[in-house]
Parts: C-alpha cells; sequence; structure tokens
C-alpha cells in the first residue's frame, strides 16, 4: 500500500555529496532490473543563451521524465550530476546582482520535483562536489529524502583500488610477478585486504604513530619541497607467510599513506609512478611497489604547496 503523500512526505529524492568522487560510482552500482530505466542528465546542457528559455528547458526535460513514468511497470532512475548548476541558492543569486534566469531555473527544478512526487516508480539521485549547504538553495535541500555525504575512500578501499591498478598491469606485461608468484602456480599475487586482516595484517591505523609501530615511518620536509616515505621495513612474518604477504604488506605501506587522495587521484598514481620513477618498460613487483611509494609522495607534496599558495 502506498501512503498518502500529502500526510507522509517522500519525493524518493537522494542528495549526495560526494568529495572528490566521481558520480559515475552511481552508474555502476545501481541495480538494474529488466523494467528500469536509467536516465542521466548534465546539467549543463540545460542552459541557454536566450533569456527565459533554461527554465523551460528544465520543464521540458521533466515532461519527458513524467511520460517514462506513466508506466508504472517501469522504474526510472534519473541521475542529476553537478545539481549545484540547477538548484543554486537563489538568495545568493540575488545578492550577487545575477540574472533572474538563473533563479527561474531553480524555481522550474522545485516544482517540476514537486510534481514526481505522486509517482512511486521514480528515484532522483543528485550529486555535487561542493560540500558548503549555502551553495545549494535551502529548499532544494529540504526536499531531499536522503542527504548523504561521500568522503575520501578509506583503508580498504585506498588498497583495493592499488592493487587492481597493479594487477591489470600485470596481466598486460608492464609489472611482472616474482618467478614464485606466478599466476599459473594457484597462488594470489597480492593477497587482498580480507586475506591479509586474516593473517592479522589489517593496517587498521594510518595514524603516524601507529605506521611508526610497524616499520612505517614517513618524515615530511615542506620547507625542503620533500616529502619521502621512509624505507619500508617489514613487520616479522611467520615462516608461512612470506611471498604475497610480504609484497602485499609493501602495497599496504603505499595505501596507509595514500590517506588524504581521492579514489580518481589513486587510479593515477601507477601510470604516474612508472612514467616518472621507473627507466624501463617493464619492472619488478618489488621495484614497481618502491616507484609507487615514491609517487605517493611527490603527490601529496604537490597538494600541499598548492594548498600553501
Amino acid at each position: 500500500m502506498i501512503s498518502n503523500v500529502v500526510k507522509i512526505s517522500n519525493n524518493r529524492f537522494l542528495l549526495f555529496y560526494l568529495v572528490l568522487c566521481s558520480y559515475l560510482w552511481f552508474t555502476f552500482h545501481a541495480p538494474l532490473h529488466l523494467n528500469e530505466q536509467l536516465l542521466e542528465v548534465h546539467s549543463h546542457s540545460l542552459f541557454s543563451k536566450w533569456f527565459s528559455e533554461s527554465g523551460k528547458l528544465v520543464a521540458k526535460l521533466f515532461a519527458h521524465i513524467q511520460e517514462l513514468l506513466e508506466d508504472p511497470n517501469t522504474l526510472v532512475c534519473v541521475l542529476i550530476d553537478e545539481v549545484e548548476s540547477l538548484a543554486a541558492a537563489r538568495s545568493t543569486s540575488i545578492g550577487n546582482g545575477e540574472p533572474s534566469d538563473a533563479i527561474r531555473t531553480v524555481n522550474a527544478m522545485l516544482t517540476a520535483i514537486d510534481r514526481l512526487r505522486k509517482f512511486p516508480n521514480v528515484l532522483i539521485f543528485t550529486t555535487t562536489n561542493m560540500s558548503s549547504a549555502s551553495v545549494l538553495d535551502l529548499a532544494f535541500i529540504d526536499r531531499a529524502d536522503v542527504k548523504q555525504y561521500i568522503g575520501l575512500p578509506p583503508l580498504e578501499a585506498r588498497y583495493e583500488i592499488l592493487r587492481s591498478c597493479i594487477l591489470e598491469l600485470m596481466r598486460c606485461g608492464i609489472v611482472v610477478p616474482p618467478s614464485d608468484l606466478r599466476a599459473d602456480a594457484g597462488q594470489s599475487i597480492l593477497l587482498s585486504y580480507k586475506e591479509l586482516s586474516r593473517k592479522g595484517y589489517n593496517g587498521v591505523s594510518s595514524s603516524r604513530s601507529a605506521a611508526a609501530s610497524d616499520g612505517m615511518e614517513m618524515s615530511d620536509d615542506i620547507q625542503g619541497k620533500s616529502l619521502v616515505l621512509n624505507t619500508y621495513v617489514p613487520p616479522s612474518l611467520d615462516p608461512g607467510d612470506k611471498g604475497e604477504t610480504s609484497e602485499s604488506l609493501k602495497l599496504m605501506h603505499c595505501a596507509q599513506h595514500a590517506e588524504t587522495l581521492s579514489g580518481r587521484s589513486l587510479r593515477k598514481l601507477p601510470f604516474q609512478s612508472h612514467a616518472q620513477f621507473l627507466r624501463s618498460t617493464t619492472a619488478s613487483l618489488s621495484k614497481f611497489l618502491d616507484a609507487l611509494s615514491q609517487g605517493i609522495a611527490k603527490e601529496r607534496v604537490s597538494r600541499s604547496q598548492l594548498e600553501q599558495k
């Protein structure tokens, strides 16, 4: 039974604050069923150089969405990226003397969302990289049923991102694993985070004190324009835990010190590290992990210098 939308307000409208993340996360992780349509809206394409035309384009878009919703057996998922373009705070626009056409666009957006309330087969996903609530119109935020903040990837995610990149480079023949850890030998070249955790090497803390206790120290010298991850000193391993565990812990060392980097930056690091710190087309896994450590240090230095400007 569907509740009365007047007494129980439910817009089926979700607002996600993404910190340096990609909206494609929703595209890949939203479950797609047989009678589901995913409609991706690029906010910038709805603006026109003609006065008052932008509001009409927004209304036309949502009129098309309503046509799709007429089929009750079809679930329509609407993904609006960079929603601050369509839902900027009207009070700020007035104060800055911006054209009233921007305000009309926000009004059209709010009205269209209200009209979709009567349809039970719609889900509206909106994303923004602007974490400040003052950027979005208060009436727009108030209409969102879920307001979810998605921050930087945690340690497990950073480790798995870097691990997947290295495994892909191995598949392409750019990174060469040790001879005793070949894939055809039935062994894992790099253990997953869960496998490391089961062995007791979960790297739960990425703080300096915890890193130092595991032989993972980091020295900072921002004034000298250098930030170096000290030589990796592995903890004592059980006799049966050497091999893939040792290489996996080196990768864990890198992931621990990449805590300020976004998923997008992590995906670029293997390519950047190979180009800047390796002088050969192919490299052993151990040498590549050393280069990756240097790449993380260089990226953090660059970001620190930008923040000081």
